[in-house]
């Protein structure tokens, strides 16, 4: 499996281990976790410290449809969701409702979102110096 985070990049071989740390890390971790099975399906959540969390679920790289979480939730539910995920466990589908969603392309409004909560942050120190 494969890890992509906002601040880390991409990296192989994740061990769950790796999952905690990334979640213990808020600034490692970023506004955004992937973590993609050697299948292509993967497990993606957009969220900060201890704010609500978005959980996601592909089937497949170039699916048509995903799955997306019903209810947000929060950083100690997305990560036993994605060791759950790791272990290619099941636990973590039955945990949630989930509801159909058209696949629009939710990496990129993940990517627009933590890119225009930076420009704002920016924009914001700047403002104030």
């Amino acid at each position: 499996m494969t890890l992509e985070t906002e601040n880390s990049g991409v990296q192989a071989g994740i061990t769950e281990e790796d999952l905690s740390c990334v979640f213990d890390d808020d600034d490692l971790r970023g506004g955004f976790v992937i973590l993609t099975s050697d299948d292509g399906s993967f497990l993606q959540t957009a969220g900060e410290g201890w704010s609500p969390y978005t959980l996601e679920f592909f089937p497949g790289k170039d699916a048509p449809r995903y799955q997306q979480a019903t209810t947000t939730l929060n950083k100690d539910q997305v990560r036993a969701a994605f060791i759950d995920f790791l272990h290619n466990g099941k636990t973590w589908r039955a945990s949630f409702e989930w509801r159909d969603m058209g696949n629009t392309g939710c990496a990129l409004v993940v990517l627009a979102v933590v890119t225009l909560g930076s420009v704002i942050g920016c924009y914001l120190l700047a403002a104030s110096v």
